[in-house]
């Protein structure tokens, strides 16, 4: 019996722990998105896992400190995401000050298969 919710599928008849490790680029871009909107502590059983995104003053952010963030951020998904291999000279990040918001972009490509994925999100303060 499968439940479907958000988008994720559940299927309480099997394991919810298996060998096998989800490889499609959805659940890549899921997996990055929870490790960016997840708070530090958050998680009982993993309280270093997550970003610190909640906590940055939008304003202060000038075209240095969003490259510093920007490599912050490519090496969270690094140490947490251990599927990909991020493709740190094409990613991105957008800031709009207007919108307070930044759009940020990671490329990287499935470690087991090489192919290639995108990660886009747009995070309004």
């Amino acid at each position: 019996m499968n439940l479907y919710a958000n988008e994720y599928a559940l299927d309480i008849a099997k394991k919810v722990i298996s060998d096998v490790d989800a490889l499609d680029l959805q659940a890549i871009s899921q997996s990055i998105e929870s490790i960016l909107m997840t708070e530090p502590n958050e998680r009982v059983f993993s309280p270093n896992y997550g970003s610190f995104l909640s906590g940055i003053v939008f304003e202060s952010l000038t075209s240095n400190s969003a490259e510093k963030l920007l490599d912050a951020i490519i090496n969270l998904v690094i140490q947490y995401e251990k599927r990909i291999t991020v493709i740190s000279n094409l990613c991105s990040m957008q800031i709009s000050q207007s919108q307070h918001s930044i759009t940020l972009k990671l490329v990287y490509f499935l470690n087991e298969d090489q192919t290639p994925g995108q990660f886009t999100k747009k995070i309004v303060f």
